[in-house]
C-alpha cells in the first residue's frame, strides 16, 4: 500500500459532497470513532464540528495515522504536529500538495497566529491560488479556493509522505469517469472565481486554448462534467458552457455550486445560493456592499453600505480573486450583494 500525498488526497474526493444534509458525514466520524483509544478519550458527536476529524478519517482510511495523528481539534492537532516535526508556523509561504491546512477565522492578515479553528488539505496550488479540501466547509466535504499568503491562515503541516512514482507519463491523465472516456453528463454546477478564465482543449496550460470559447468570465455559470488531472498532477474541470460548448478548465478557479444537478439551491436565473442559511449582524460603523465578491467591484446601487447592528440573512460564501473570504448576503428580504465576512458575526 503506497502512502503518498495523492493517496492521502484520493480519500478526501471520495468523500467530496458527504454533509450533514445527505447524512454522509456520519461515515466520517463513525470512522474516526472506531479507532480506540480515541484522543483524550473523545468520542464526537454527530452534533460536533467535524473539520479535523475528517483529517483524522482520512488518515485512518488512508493508513497514514503515523504520518498525520488523530484529533478532532484544531488546536491540539497542531501541538501533534509540532511532535512529529512537521509543523510550519507560517501562514504566508506556498504550500506543497498534501500540506495540511489550518485557518484563524479571528484574523485576516499575515503573520496569523491566533487560535487555530478549521483544518483541511491543499489539493493543488497554480497560479498564486491554492485549492484545498475540507470537511465541514458550509457542513459539507468540499473545496475552497483561497490566494497563497490569505491572511486567514493560521501555517502547515507537512507530512513525510513517500515520493511520488517517477514514472513517466505516455499521455494526458486518464479521466476519473469509469467508461474511459470523458463523461459528457453535467454532474453539479460551478461558479468561475477569477476575473478572466482560459478554456483549454485539455487539462493543463500547456494545451491550446478552446478556438470557439477561449476564455470565460468572473461569475459565469458552468456545468462541471469530470475531472481529469494534468501531467503536473493539479485537477482540471471538464465542462459545459451555455449548455452546448464543452472544454477544460483549472479546477482552481472554478467554485462549486451544488452536489448534484438536481439540487434546489441552483436556480436557473443565477449561479448563487438565494435561500438564507442565517442570520448576521454587521460588526462595523458602514460596510460596502457591492455587485460581487471582492473591493476591485462596484458598490451596489441600489444599496451601496449598510450600518453597524443591521441584521441581514446570509445565504451564500464566495471567496474573492484575492482569496478573501465575502458573504452573499439579503438585506430586508429583498435586496442581495456581497460583503466582507470579517464585518458579519453571525447572531
Amino acid at each position: 500500500m503506497s502512502r503518498t500525498a495523492q493517496d492521502y488526497l484520493k480519500v478526501w474526493r471520495q468523500w467530496i459532497g458527504k454533509s450533514e444534509s445527505n447524512g454522509g458525514f456520519k461515515e466520517i466520524i463513525d470512522l474516526y470513532n472506531s479507532v480506540k483509544p480515541l484522543p483524550l478519550g473523545y468520542q464526537v458527536k454527530y452534533s460536533d464540528e467535524w473539520c479535523d476529524t475528517t483529517v483524522s478519517a482520512a488518515a485512518i482510511k488512508a493508513g497514514m495515522v503515523d504520518l498525520i495523528g488523530r484529533e478532532c481539534g484544531c488546536e491540539r492537532h497542531i501541538k501533534i504536529f509540532i511532535g512529529k516535526g512537521i509543523w510550519i508556523e507560517d501562514g504566508a509561504i506556498t504550500p506543497k500538495v498534501g500540506d495540511i491546512i489550518l485557518y484563524n477565522w479571528d484574523q485576516a492578515y499575515q503573520p496569523n497566529d491566533g487560535f487555530a479553528d478549521h483544518i483541511g488539505v491543499v489539493e493543488s496550488v497554480s497560479a498564486g491560488q491554492i485549492t484545498c479540501i475540507e470537511g465541514n466547509k458550509n457542513e459539507m466535504v468540499a473545496r475552497r479556493v483561497l490566494s497563497i499568503g490569505n491572511g486567514y491562515i493560521r501555517g502547515f503541516a507537512r507530512p513525510v509522505y513517500e515520493a511520488a512514482s517517477s514514472t513517466p507519463s505516455s499521455g494526458p491523465s486518464t479521466p476519473n469517469s469509469g467508461n474511459g472516456g470523458i463523461n459528457k453528463s453535467v454532474a453539479y454546477y460551478g461558479t468561475v472565481n477569477t476575473a478572466v478564465l482560459n478554456v483549454r482543449t485539455w487539462a493543463g496550460v500547456e494545451n491550446p486554448q478552446l478556438k470557439s470559447c477561449p476564455t470565460i468570465k468572473q461569475g459565469t455559470k458552468v456545468g462541471i462534467c469530470d475531472v481529469v488531472n494534468a501531467k503536473d498532477g493539479s485537477p482540471w474541470y471538464y465542462i459545459l458552457i451555455d449548455g452546448k460548448t464543452y472544454g477544460f478548465v483549472s479546477a482552481a478557479y472554478i467554485t462549486r455550486k451544488s452536489s448534484s444537478v438536481s439540487d434546489p439551491t441552483v436556480k436557473d436565473d443565477g449561479v448563487i445560493q438565494k435561500t438564507p442559511i442565517w442570520t448576521g449582524v454587521v460588526t462595523t460603523d458602514a460596510l460596502n456592499v457591492r455587485t460581487w465578491a471582492g473591493t476591485n467591484n462596484p458598490r451596489l446601487q441600489s444599496c451601496p453600505l449598510i450600518y453597524s447592528g443591521k441584521e441581514v440573512d446570509v445565504c451564500d460564501v464566495v471567496n474573492a480573486k484575492d482569496g478573501s473570504r465575502w458573504y452573499y448576503i439579503r438585506i430586508d428580504g429583498k435586496i442581495y450583494g456581497f460583503v466582507h465576512s470579517a464585518y458579519i458575526k453571525r447572531k
